[in-house]
């Protein structure tokens, strides 16, 4: 009995320094996120274009969005018109340190959508499912303090929208 008391302390004391450096580098991750998603945070405003339909031109628009940083969490929330359009724009995301990988959800001009996708350096590569509208790719990227975004049909790869928004 004794020895199986030290053999099961040992067997959990050898798993526990096992998984320990896992933990750590899945709060690290989860760490380095938060940080980087801190930078979307505030206001921002700025122009693009979005195409209504497949082999349309594209309109123009404005847009002001907000961004809200929550741990390894981000909302971006606002509104892009031009012309006689006008939309509410919205965006979560969660990061999951498990997986490394980000799940959300997005909702403009009716349309609602999930979002799942990754990180790659400065850019949050994420894939589109809607009913709708399948087959999409939304891009969030920070370059030199700006905020791009742009969505892409992944049949044809053409651009549905981009947006450059500089912060306020």
């Amino acid at each position: 009995m004794r020895m199986n008391r030290r053999l099961s302390a040992r067997a959990v004391l050898c798993v526990s320094l096992l998984t320990f450096p896992f933990a750590a580098m899945a709060a690290a991750s989860a760490t380095g996120e938060a940080v980087y998603l801190n930078r979307f945070d505030g206001g921002w405003t700025g122009e693009g274009a979005v195409r209504l339909a497949p082999g349309t031109p594209p309109v123009s628009v404005s847009c002001s969005l907000t961004g809200s940083a929550a741990g390894a969490a981000l909302t971006l929330t606002g509104r892009c018109g031009g012309g006689l359009i006008g939309s509410s724009v919205s965006a979560r995301l969660a990061y999951d340190a498990a997986s490394h990988a980000y799940r959300g959800s997005w909702s403009a001009g009716g349309s609602n959508a999930t979002l799942a996708g990754r990180r790659h350096g400065e850019e949050i590569a994420l894939d589109v499912a809607a009913a709708d509208e399948p087959g999409r790719h939304l891009t969030l990227a920070l370059d030199q303090g700006r905020l791009h975004l742009s969505m892409t049909r992944s049949d044809d790869h053409a651009e549905v929208l981009r947006l450059a928004l500089v912060k306020n």
